[in-house]
């Protein structure tokens, strides 16, 4: 079974104004022949900003900063992240 060695996500930050959306985040995965290309989107806080698990889609909630992390879903612990900096809207 190959495994995901590595993934990056792109952009790697944003600003956005609360009660906004993002939906240009993508992640590359590598290497482009693992079994399992799949990947988890999640935030670690979503306080200022959540994420839609599968999609990858930011909704801005509260100013503050937020990192949005894509993971590997194969099991292999591989992951990166986007930092977004939410302003007042």
């Amino acid at each position: 079974m190959a495994l995901l060695s590595s993934i990056k996500v792109y952009p790697k930050s944003v600003t956005l104004k609360t009660d906004s959306w993002y939906y240009d985040v993508w992640a590359e995965i590598c290497p482009a022949h693992a079994d399992c290309r799949e990947v988890g989107w999640y935030s670690d806080n979503t306080d200022v900003a959540t994420v839609d698990e599968l999609r990858g889609h930011i909704c801005a909630q509260e100013p503050g900063t937020a990192r949005i992390y894509a993971q590997a879903a194969d099991g292999s612990g591989v992951r990166d992240y986007l930092t977004v900096t939410v302003t007042s809207g």
